[in-house]
């Protein structure tokens, strides 16, 4: 097999290549639990010399944490197993169909010792499961005759020791929750069933899984495809691949590394690629950052220049090395921050007067700071794997600026989208003495984000027009539930505006039962799995977070005020109440917002 992690293997024009299964991964079909993986993915956790072992041939038991269950329980599918790893926290991956009360969800190990921050985005990715499979449960008394329509949600639920995890997954997870409640409330219109299913620390467990949803789609029919898959890693690469020799369709919310599925014809993705995000953080810096350099000194110190001066790409490793519990390493490329970066250094060139940027790996205040220096944070901001900092990359990164760099040396920081994670927990960055630093990032769910707050309150959904409008409904009554949720020493779910996840998970959904109803329409009998790409190809869907095309050659997202467009908002980071506001693009192509403050997005953003 192809080695993994190194650069240079990839494909023709930079995309990441397609690896074959290992052989013995072909043969996993289980559910599997597994003690603790921070650092490495659950299939490399024993092994033997010569090759690694599958699993069920390892020495194993019960532990407390994981359940230990094999077979189903009529429609309630829990198939587990756990396996002891004593030098790490126990972390179960696998999936759970369930419908009704479920005995088990997937949770955060070592709760315990958890910030009371952590511990409420714990309860609340714990709360969303546990809602999911209630609504399941709700989905078989009223089916009467209507189609069910079922899908699994695929990302990563845990993470291992010393790591946290953060409203992403759970944002997702809501937003299948109001598209389950918006069909059960729809008449004669098809009930949609989730299937849970959990990857793993960082995905890392992705290939595994994807194995064992695999032979549970060809147990059950009635399951149309996979949605979420997280992060564009190998292993999750890997699993697309998987599913693709199945005939399973994938529809992913936010993967953009380019080429992650390009030669799947059951792959889809809502976002656009990582080229045009490279194109629109370089249009930025070209159009909309020297509109701000021009201003008052009081209102935006860049020292007397009138645009950038010079560029830094901050990217963290861009892999990471595994080992398992034999010594051997391998390494997990992240083809999101790698295509992202080999995306701006492609296209710097045909943005004149931007100059060339500089690319680093290393927190480095020389080349950081300075007024007239613009910083492109390439990266994530999950702790790094076997991190002994408290902090993760993108807080480390913002900390250095903060502390290192003097009030007029200043740079001005754009993020790539992969900090959406970061900006929806309003507890964990305005706790980070970061200063006043303000933040220019990419959003994929400019239409969701624009809603603000009108859909976390029943008193407000109702103002919310057109298509996004029950979207906001059944969010309102979503939201309402997790603030109600018991406080941890003072602390609770903070929403300050609905996340883009939310909407693009629930677009995701629907895509799926729009499928359907066309299928039934065409041919009075529910849509086969094997014929889902076609439906999906053969009409367009209009979301709440834009319009889902495929009708094209494309299987991406359309980067168009009609798409799913790509947005730069702007955000001051320390304030406890802030939320994101357009920055470009604006109407006609220039600035719409100058600084953080109030104002809507651009028209045709809708």
């Amino acid at each position: 097999s192809i080695p993994m992690g190194v650069p240079e293997q990839l494909g023709q024009h930079g995309q990441p290549p397609y690896r074959p299964l290992r052989p013995w991964l072909a043969r996993m079909t289980s559910v599997a639990c597994v003690l603790g993986i921070p650092a490495i993915a659950v299939v490399l956790i024993l092994g033997l010399p010569g090759g690694l072992v599958p699993r069920s041939q390892a020495a194993a038991k019960p532990v407390a944490g994981c359940p230990h269950v094999s077979g189903s329980r009529g429609e309630n599918r829990l198939d587990v197993t756990s396996w002891r790893s004593p030098a790490h926290d126990i972390e179960c991956v696998g999936y759970i169909d369930y419908s009704g009360r479920s005995p088990y969800v997937f949770s955060n190990p070592g709760q315990s010792a958890e910030s009371p921050v952590q511990r409420v985005q714990d309860e609340r990715i714990e709360h969303d499961q546990r809602a999911i499979f209630a609504e399941n449960h709700q989905v078989d008394k009223h089916i009467n005759g209507r189609t069910v329509v079922e899908l699994v949600y695929f990302a990563g639920l845990t993470e291992g020791a010393n790591e946290d995890y953060d409203t992403a997954e759970a944002e997702e997870l809501e937003g299948l929750y109001a598209a389950q409640k918006a069909q059960l409330d729809e008449e004669d219109a098809p009930l949609l069933k989730v299937v849970v299913a959990n990857g793993g620390s960082k995905m890392l467990d992705a290939a595994l899984v994807a194995h064992m949803l695999v032979s549970l789609f060809r147990k059950d029919r009635r399951l149309l495809g996979v949605l979420g898959m997280d992060r564009s890693i190998t292993p999750v690469q890997d699993a697309i691949q998987t599913f693709s020799r199945a005939k399973v369709s994938v529809l992913a919310t936010t993967l953009s590394a380019d080429g992650i599925g390009e030669s799947s014809p059951y792959y889809f993705q809502l976002s656009p690629s990582n080229t045009r995000e490279a194109a629109l953080m370089l249009q930025y810096i070209q159009r909309v950052v020297p509109l701000y350099f021009k201003q008052r000194r009081s209102s935006y110190d860049s020292g007397g220049h009138l645009k950038p001066t010079s560029i830094t790409v901050y990217e963290p490793t861009p892999y990471s090395e595994i080992t398992d519990s034999l010594g051997r390493r391998e390494s997990v490329t992240d083809w999101y921050t790698l295509t992202l970066e080999q995306d701006l250094k492609k296209l710097a060139p045909d943005y004149p007067g931007i100059g060339e940027p500089a690319f680093i790996n290393q927190l480095e205040p020389s080349q950081l700071c300075g007024s007239s220096r613009v910083d492109i944070y390439d990266g994530r901001h999950d702790r790094p794997l076997a991190s002994k900092s408290k902090f993760d990359d993108f807080t480390l990164f913002l900390r250095t600026i903060a502390d290192d760099c003097q009030s007029n040396q200043q740079p001005f920081i754009i993020a790539d989208d992969g900090v959406t994670r970061f900006i929806a927990d309003p507890a964990a960055r305005t706790q980070l003495g970061l200063g006043n630093l303000v933040v220019s990032y990419v959003t994929k769910g400019i239409a969701i984000v624009r809603t603000r707050g009108d859909c976390l309150r029943t008193a407000t959904a109702g103002n919310v027009l057109g298509s996004q409008q029950q979207f906001c409904q059944e969010y309102a009554t979503i939201a309402s539930q997790l603030r109600a949720l018991p406080k941890i020493q003072g602390q609770g779910v903070d929403l300050l505006w609905t996340g883009e996840r939310v909407g693009l998970a629930y677009d995701a959904a629907m895509v799926f039962i729009h499928a359907e109803q066309n299928y039934e329409k065409d041919n009075g009998a529910p849509l086969p799995a094997a014929d889902v790409p076609y439906e999906i190809e053969s009409s367009r869907y209009q979301g709440v977070t834009g319009s889902v095309d495929f009708t094209g050659t494309s299987h991406m997202g359309a980067d168009m005020p009609g798409g799913m467009p790509l947005t730069i908002v702007r955000i001051h980071l320390s304030s406890p109440t802030a939320v994101p506001v357009c920055a470009y693009p604006g109407q006609d192509g220039h600035l719409f917002d100058l600084l953080p403050s109030t104002g809507k997005c651009p028209d045709g953003y809708l």
